[in-house]
C-alpha cells in the first residue's frame, strides 16, 4: 500500500485525465451518469503515474461547492481524502470565497469526519449549491467558513 507522501496531486490539463476521471467514478459510482464536467475546476491524484483519486468544485459568487471528490477503495486510509479536501480549500481561500459547501449521503461516516476534521460543520444549505441534493433526506449538508 502506498505511504502518504507518494501521493501527487495536481489540476487536470489533458483529455487523457478526463478518461481516467471518467474510469475511476465507473468503478466507485456506478449509479451515477459523469456529468460534472461543466465543473470550474478539478484534481487529480496519482501514485505514480496511475490516477487513484480525483476531486472538483464550482463556484457560484463567493461561496464554493465541493461537488464530488473519490478516492478508488485500495488507496484509502492514506489521507488522499484530506488532502484533495485541501487542495480545494487552498483554491478557495485563494479565490476570496467566504465559503464553502458540500454533501455526503448518510452512512458515509469516513467522508463525514474527513470533512468534520478538516472544519467543516453541519448546515441547512442555500439551495443554489444543492440542485438535486437539496432537501435529501439521506443527505447531510456540510458548510466551512474561510
Amino acid at each position: 500500500m502506498p505511504r502518504k507522501g507518494q501521493f501527487k496531486i495536481r489540476a487536470i490539463r489533458t483529455q487523457a485525465e478526463w478518461v481516467a476521471i471518467e474510469a475511476m467514478q465507473k468503478k466507485l459510482v456506478d449509479e451515477l451518469p459523469f456529468v460534472h464536467r461543466e465543473t470550474r475546476q478539478w484534481w487529480i491524484a496519482r501514485n505514480g503515474d496511475k490516477p487513484v483519486g480525483y476531486a472538483a468544485m464550482n463556484i457560484t459568487g463567493d461561496c464554493g461547492w465541493f461537488s464530488i471528490c473519490g478516492v478508488l477503495a485500495k488507496h484509502r486510509g492514506n489521507g488522499l481524502q484530506k488532502r484533495l479536501i485541501d487542495v480545494r480549500l487552498r483554491h478557495a481561500r485563494r479565490g476570496g470565497l467566504a465559503a464553502v459547501y458540500t454533501y455526503t449521503l448518510n452512512g458515509n461516516h469516513p467522508s463525514a469526519n474527513s470533512l468534520i476534521k478538516k472544519g467543516f460543520k453541519q448546515c441547512t444549505p442555500p439551495d443554489r449549491h444543492f440542485g438535486k441534493w437539496a432537501g435529501k433526506r439521506d443527505v447531510l449538508y456540510w458548510k466551512h467558513e474561510l
